[in-house]
């Protein structure tokens, strides 16, 4: 379990939290910022997290459990380490969000499972990145665990995303539709993002199927292009009609795009305040981010990204 060392006030429940993972780096505390601005939103609490794990030692060396292999010495600094910088983004957010309450855990564990467990029943888990990669102690591997396997829709929120030119609070949000379950939640959690921060929604499909982006023969592209936009925009309006009756005060822009999936999100970003996509796990981003397109709209997009995953679907994946 995780170890609760910095507490600066009391998380109310659970299920109105915003977490942030924390590891020193300047896009964490960036990214800890872009939380602290969510949870603002939302009236909700934020919660930051450091996970913190003893180094792999040796050719042949093992990761021991939780950090219990009887170096007290490098447990103890590596604890004192993520105490101070807790302790540091926690100051750097009460400065700037003051009305925002923070609390702060400390646990004893790779960092993508103390994230994941924190926010089991979050609103939202936010981490940093550098273009390219994620920052710090979320790198590789460790990162996408959290990706495709949280319950939590997950923010990765570049350190290039900077108050100046990158972050647009007036603009769009926008998200990927591509008629499937899988999306049915993303479009859910863009309809009520939409909402909190009062701007336009860009509901995006695209005429390319997976099977056509991935180079394998198709039927689809010998059909009359005209007919092929006529089923996308039944699609889309199919998607999006519950949702607009759910938030009828979000402004709905239908948008149906002949170009690959992954070129036109990437375009969209350049002018969106958040991008949403869809996620199925461990095959990647359904229709619209087959293989590594879910990985270059993380490490690429202009704007933070959104990966949304249903709650089923995981479930069904750890039976």
């Amino acid at each position: 379990m995780a170890e609760d060392r910095t507490d600066l006030m009391s998380t109310p429940g659970r299920t109105n939290v915003v977490v942030a993972g924390v590891d020193g780096s300047e896009a964490a505390l960036h990214a800890t910022r872009w939380a602290a601005e969510q949870a603002q939103a939302r009236s909700a609490a934020l919660l930051l997290v450091h996970g913190w794990d003893l180094p792999r030692l040796g050719l042949f060396g093992r990761r021991g459990d939780r950090g219990d292999r009887g170096d007290d010495g490098l447990s103890a600094t590596l604890r004192e380490d993520g105490d101070r910088m807790l302790a540091d983004a926690a100051r750097a957010v009460t400065e700037q969000f003051p009305g925002v309450p923070v609390s702060c855990r400390l646990a004893a564990g790779r960092p993508s499972e103390a994230l994941r467990e924190a926010s089991d029943r979050a609103l939202l888990v936010v981490v940093g990145a550098r273009r390219g990669r994620l920052a710090g102690a979320l790198l590789g591997s460790t990162s996408w665990n959290l990706v495709l396997a949280s319950t939590t829709p997950v923010a990765v929120v570049r350190g290039d995303h900077g108050n100046e030119r990158h972050r647009r609070t007036e603009g769009p949000v926008v998200v990927g539709v591509d008629g499937s379950a899988i999306s049915e939640a993303a479009v859910g959690y863009a309809f009520e993002e939409a909402a909190v921060r009062g701007v336009r929604l860009v509901a995006l499909s695209c005429w390319e199927r997976a099977d056509v982006a991935l180079g394998t023969p198709s039927l689809a592209v010998h059909r009359d292009p005209s007919e092929l936009e006529a089923e996308e925009r039944t699609t889309l309006a199919e998607q999006l009609a519950g949702w607009r009756e759910r938030y009828p005060d979000v402004e709905v822009q239908a948008v149906i795009d002949p170009g690959r999936p992954t070129s036109v999100l990437l375009e969209r970003s350049g002018t969106a305040a958040l991008l949403v996509v869809g996620s199925r796990g461990l095959s990647g981003l359904a229709g619209l981010a087959l293989g590594s397109t879910s990985q270059a709209l993380v490490s690429n997009a202009a704007c933070p990204v959104v990966v949304v995953r249903p709650r089923h679907l995981v479930g069904a994946e750890q039976r």
